[in-house]
């Protein structure tokens, strides 16, 4: 389904990633477009644990959450949570989490459920709004 990279890969790029696919296009793609994802994006099983990298990036724990999801299988014994690119996925419904304030700066986040022949699964989506920075 996915390419893996590492989390530790993930790890310092993961919301600079959000915020620059989030440039070319600040809201993710309306329900039924296909796309290729070329740039790695975070991309989980469930929404419930998108949701739990979610809290995790409020909470300033990115990187152990994202360890422990990659070090969890699923069914076909690959990890719950993957940093990628995506081969064509089609877009499905996208939930607005809304701001979340990462370190030095602010990003307006989603999370989309996405699909491709294989399997669904969710992509964090987002877009950098603000710089913090003093």
């Amino acid at each position: 389904m996915r390419i893996r990279h590492t989390i530790g890969g993930c790890i310092a790029a993961a919301t600079a990633i959000m915020a620059s696919v989030g440039l070319a296009r600040a809201e993710p793609p309306a329900s039924t477009t296909l796309m290729e994802l070329t740039t790695p994006v975070i991309a989980c099983d469930t929404k419930d644990q998108m949701m739990q990298v979610v809290q995790s990036i409020k909470d300033g724990n990115l990187r152990n959450k994202l360890t422990e999801l990659e070090a969890t299988k699923d069914d076909r014994n690959e990890p719950v949570c993957v940093y990628s690119p995506l081969s064509p996925v089609v877009f499905g419904d996208s939930e607005h989490i809304g701001r979340i304030e990462d370190q030095d700066r602010t990003l307006d986040v989603w999370v989309s459920n996405v699909g491709n022949g294989d399997t669904g699964f969710y992509v964090l989506w987002g877009e950098e709004i603000q710089s913090t920075r003093v």
